[in-house]
């Protein structure tokens, strides 16, 4: 595979933004942190207020960098659908992906963590008292990330003459492995803030006639951060939607996502608990109305 960069990624403008991280350096000289790895050595929950080793937000400069270089990529996939019944078919999917000068930004905790181990580094600016003003971080060519996984499927229909047709299907996504070298000479490791392994959908969809629905189960397990010893749990949104085939050739559809209007899981860090913004959505329960027409 290759990838040039986009424009955006190569001259978009710089941006202002605050990323929580750890003081990796003023951390490992506190009385509370190991001089060695630039972490505390009690839980988060127990360092005090404006200690350096507790998860803190930084002010960082993202944007474009006009030295990137492309992606390149090296994948392969294997899979087998089996179908034992007419109306029921399983599959399974299996892929192993290595992307090379992967373009996106570097962590915080990444940036941070090679200055402590380099013993200083242009791209974090710190004022007199020693405090961290800022981080560079614009878009770079990371040096290498390699995941591997499974994809598994089971979808099984069903009639009752007088009552409808059934369709259920579920999907199970498995992250077996994904690491990440940044090129600081740490070599291949598990990023700080590791995506769930296990995502999974149930899908039930009826219909009869000129009527249909569909009622979707969406389930993401939990996550952790291994820097602060903090996580989220798993969450779990159900949808549902009805929907009108008009003799015009139209569709309608009511429902809402998040029918139960649960809320994403913070965590358990005390004192700064957070939401996953790359996880899950603070919208709740959203309605909504669509109208297709087929001319």
């Amino acid at each position: 595979g290759f990838r040039a960069p986009s424009m955006s990624e190569l001259y978009s403008s710089t941006a202002q933004s605050f990323n929580g991280a750890i003081d990796s350096t003023r951390c490992a000289a506190d009385a509370l942190g190991d001089p060695n790895t630039g972490r505390g050595t009690v839980p988060q929950a127990s360092l005090p207020s404006g200690n350096p080793c507790l998860l803190t937000q930084y002010q960082n400069f993202q944007g474009g960098n006009s030295s990137l270089s492309a992606e390149k990529s090296n994948q392969w996939g294997a899979g087998v659908v089996w179908s034992p019944l007419d109306d029921l078919s399983l599959s399974f999917d299996w892929y192993d992906i290595e992307l090379e000068d992967q373009i996106a930004l570097n962590s915080m905790q990444a940036l941070i963590d090679n200055e402590f181990r380099q013993g200083g580094a242009p791209d974090v600016q710190r004022l007199p008292n020693g405090r961290i003003n800022a981080v560079i971080r614009p878009n770079a060519n990371i040096a290498k990330t390699e995941t591997d996984g499974f994809d598994v499927e089971a979808a099984y229909g069903f009639s009752f003459s007088s009552i409808g047709d059934f369709r259920t299907s579920v999907q199970w996504s498995h992250v077996n492995e994904f690491e990440r070298d940044h090129a600081d000479g740490a070599g291949l490791r598990d990023p700080d803030f590791f995506d769930p392994e296990d995502r999974a959908t149930l899908a039930v969809n009826w219909a009869l006639g000129d009527f249909s629905a569909n009622v979707i189960g969406n389930y993401v397990a939990s996550a952790s951060i291994a820097s602060v010893g903090s996580a989220v749990d798993d969450y779990t949104t159900w949808d549902m939607s009805v929907a009108y085939a008009t003799p015009w050739n139209g569709m309608v559809t009511v429902g809402a996502r998040n029918i139960f209007d649960e809320d994403p899981p913070t965590s358990t860090l005390i004192g700064s608990p957070f939401y996953s913004n790359s996880l899950h959505d603070v919208y709740g329960r959203v309605p909504y109305f669509r109208y297709q027409q087929d001319l």
